[in-house]
């Protein structure tokens, strides 16, 4: 969808993408709003993005099950 998509230019253009990523171990996991709190909370994913308002109730899934890191966007990105 449009927000997994602006999220892998945004990753891209801040020097992340597929590649980069696979060669150290990881992958993406395309997930919906709803299934990445039990993601996150499970241990399968370490960081996920999103195109939600803070106070979504998926978002605070996460909140609630695992110390949250907001990671700011640099201003060239």
């Amino acid at each position: 969808n449009i927000t997994g998509n602006v999220a892998l230019f945004m990753l891209a253009e801040a020097g992340l993408d597929e590649a980069t990523l696979s060669a150290n171990g990881g992958s993406f996991v395309r997930a919906g709003a709803n299934e990445q709190g039990e993601l996150m909370k499970d241990g399968r994913i370490d960081m996920a993005t999103n195109g939600i308002f803070i106070g979504h109730s998926s978002f605070r899934a996460i909140d609630e099950n695992v110390d949250v890191v907001l990671l700011k966007i640099p201003e060239s990105v």
